[in-house]
């Protein structure tokens, strides 16, 4: 679980780091627009995450129980 943690924050934080690296200028369109879509979908993408937390969660409470 720890090793899934650290692979998915990896890839947040070197993702964008790539693309810009990658892509240069056209990055930054890039980023502008998926920062407009992220701040109108808020709501969806809080939900989102947090129902997926709470089934890493409850899936690792019942692994433990077993």
């Amino acid at each position: 679980m720890g090793a899934l943690y650290v692979v998915v924050a990896s890839v947040l934080v070197w993702a964008p780091v790539t693309v810009y690296l990658v892509a240069g200028s056209t990055a930054d369109e890039f980023v502008a627009r998926s920062k407009e879509r992220l701040a109108a979908r808020q709501r969806q993408v809080t939900s989102l995450t947090s129902l997926l937390f709470g089934l890493v969660f409850v899936v690792g409470g019942l692994v433990q129980l077993l």
